[in-house]
C-alpha cells in the first residue's frame, strides 16, 4: 500500500502558526495520511525539533524533511557544511526521508566520494528535480543518479511531477528513465500565468496513477481546507491500491 504524506506547504502557513503543529498533525492523522513532510523554510529556527519529532512519533506519523539546500555548490564542490547541518536537524526530528536539491553537479568535477563520507545517516536521502536548470533538467539528474549508482552512493530521488513542465521537460519520459531511482513522489500539476508558475490539483483521469507502485506519495498542491486534504488522500489511496505492483 502506498503511504500518503502531507507536505507542510500545501497549507497556508497561518494554519500551522495559528493552530500550532500538534493540532495540524492531529488533523492529518484524522484524515488518514501516513506522514508529514516538514519544510525547513517554513519552520522557525527556534523550534524544538526533537519535540516536533516526538509528536509525530506519538501519532504514528512518518516524518519526511525537506530542505532547499543544494548538494553541490556553484563551483560543483560538495556543500558539506550545509548538508551536515540539515542531516543533524533531520536526526533530531527522527526523519525517515530527507529531500534536498541537486545544485551544480558536474561529471568529473563533483566528488561523489566526498558525499559518501557524510552519508552515514539513519534516513533515506533523496534529491528532487526542482525548477532550476541545474536540478530540473533530465540529463543532469540522470547523469548524477547514474554516477551515484556506480559509486555506491546511498541516494534516491524525489520525483516532482509538475516541476518537469516548469523546466520544459516531458514528465512521462523522465519517469521512464528514472523510475528505478524514485523513492518519493510529489504529485501536482502546474499552470503559468503572467510568467509565474503555480501548483494546482491533480485529476484522477491523468497518467500519474501509473507511478503509484507502493512508494510514498504526496499531494503537493494548495489545500483550502482539511476537507480538500481528505479528498486528496482518498484519491491517492484509491490510485495506490489499484496500481500496486508488489
Amino acid at each position: 500500500m502506498t503511504n500518503i504524506i502531507i507536505p507542510m506547504n500545501s497549507f497556508d502557513e497561518n494554519i500551522t502558526s495559528e493552530k500550532g503543529f500538534l493540532e495540524f498533525f492531529l488533523k492529518i492523522r484524522e484524515g488518514g495520511a501516513d506522514g508529514v513532510e516538514l519544510r525547513r523554510e517554513l519552520m522557525s529556527r527556534t523550534i524544538n525539533l526533537t519535540e516536533i519529532g516526538q509528536q509525530l512519533q506519538d501519532l504514528k506519523l512518518a516524518c519526511f524533511y525537506s530542505a532547499p539546500v543544494p548538494i553541490w555548490k556553484e563551483d560543483s564542490s560538495l556543500n558539506n557544511a550545509d548538508l551536515i547541518q540539515v542531516f543533524s536537524e533531520a536526526k533530531s526530528l527522527g526523519a525517515k526521508l530527507v529531500k534536498v536539491n541537486l545544485g551544480s553537479f558536474k561529471r568529473g568535477i563533483s566528488n561523489l566520494d566526498a558525499l559518501n563520507n557524510v552519508l552515514s545517516v539513519p534516513f533515506q536521502l533523496t534529491v528532487e528535480n526542482d525548477q532550476t536548470n541545474e536540478g530540473g533538467l533530465l540529463k543532469n539528474m540522470h547523469d548524477f543518479l547514474q554516477d551515484a549508482r556506480k559509486c555506491g552512493t546511498a541516494i534516491k530521488m524525489t520525483f516532482d511531477l509538475g516541476n518537469w513542465e516548469v523546466t520544459g521537460q516531458n514528465a512521462k519520459n523522465a519517469y521512464r528513465k528514472l523510475k528505478k531511482e524514485v523513492a518519493y513522489l510529489h504529485l501536482k500539476n502546474v499552470v503559468e500565468e503572467n510568467g509565474k508558475w503555480s501548483s494546482v490539483a491533480i485529476q484522477a483521469d491523468e497518467w500519474w496513477p501509473e507511478m503509484m507502485s507502493g512508494i510514498p506519495a504526496a499531494p503537493e498542491f494548495p489545500f483550502h481546507s482539511f476537507s480538500e486534504m481528505n479528498d486528496s488522500i482518498n484519491l491517492l489511496r484509491k490510485a495506490g491500491k489499484k496500481h500496486v505492483f508488489y
